[in-house]
């Protein structure tokens, strides 16, 4: 599985690795592990293999989820949507199934419909992380100040599971970084950095800390950047191959930041070209800056 997201994997090799653990192991919960792995492996294929594991495995309640992670990669929303409309039709309550449809409605241009719903899964269940996280964003881009703080506190209750607590707390930093607005995205990302340490996750430890410097160092461009503590982080976690496959690749693109802060010319010439070579690093996840990113802060540099 873990293999899935190396960038120089071979499909074939992969999927024959995957084929003959299938064989011995009967199980459809193991096969969705391969697709999930693989998703990215298979790229166009993906969404006519998931086709025919949900006709396989009809009785199962992940299926409608998996369908839609295959629209949704392949950019078709719509179809995403009529899936979840099937499914909710045989389970109309599923708060789960409720909020993703919101999420798409919102991606396809109705932020008020998505809002009527999420309005109305929190009003079942006001604890529902994955519905406050979607309520957040929504008020955020819809510009309500106030109810982006109320639900945002509301996000960070005692009876919020902590992984929805630090999706929230991440969340809000992204959004506040997409405006540039630095400093406040920086203090987020501080905040959900400790909280992951008081919850023992390494994952939003390192992410919340690496963006953390980032937001720093564009706050701050004429000042030089210490480094050392996010390598020293970054060996110390436990993490999955591919989540430090992904920070390592970020740290190359801190440092290329900080070296242009800097203008120190070697340095930023050495991780630019470096970042070039694993440009085709598979994205999951949270999205990572990359050598294009660096490069066109390069550009508006020298303009």
């Amino acid at each position: 599985m873990s293999k899935s997201w190396e960038s120089n994997a071979s499909r074939s090799e992969l999927e024959a690795s995957w084929l003959q653990l299938l064989q011995q192991v009967d199980d459809p919960f193991f096969e969705l592990s391969y697709l999930v792995s693989m998703r990215y492996v298979m790229g166009r294929d993906f969404d006519g293999v998931v086709d025919q594991y949900a006709v396989r495995n009809k009785e199962l309640s992940v299926v409608p989820y998996l369908q839609v992670l295959a629209d949704e990669m392949s950019g078709n929303t719509k179809d995403g949507l009529q899936v979840l409309q099937r499914a909710l039709r045989n389970d109309p309550d599923n708060l789960n199934l409720l909020t993703k449809r919101a999420s798409l409605l919102w991606k396809e241009g109705q932020p008020e419909v998505a809002t009527d719903i999420i309005q109305q899964v929190l009003a079942t269940d006001d604890t529902f992380g994955p519905a406050l996280l979607v309520m957040l964003e929504l008020q955020y881009i819809q510009g309500d100040e106030m109810g982006f703080t109320q639900t945002f506190m509301m996000s960070l209750g005692d009876e919020v599971p902590a992984i929805d607590q630090l999706s929230a707390l991440y969340r809000a930093g992204e959004l506040l970084f997409g405006d540039q607005e630095y400093q406040e995205a920086s203090k987020h990302w501080d905040f959900c950095a400790r909280q992951a340490e008081k919850y023992q996750n390494d994952y939003f430890a390192v992410l919340s800390s690496f963006r953390k410097m980032e937001a720093q160092m564009l706050l701050h461009p004429s000042e030089e950047a210490d480094i050392v503590p996010l390598q020293q982080l970054l060996a110390e976690k436990t993490l999955h191959i591919s989540d430090r496959t992904r920070f390592k690749t970020y740290l190359t693109y801190l440092m290329g930041l900080n070296a242009l802060n800097t203008q120190d010319n070697k340095v930023l010439g050495a991780k630019l070209s470096e970042l070039e070579s694993i440009t085709d690093l598979p994205k999951f996840g949270v999205q990572i800056p990359s050598f294009q990113d660096l490069k066109d802060r390069v550009s508006k540099g020298s303009d």
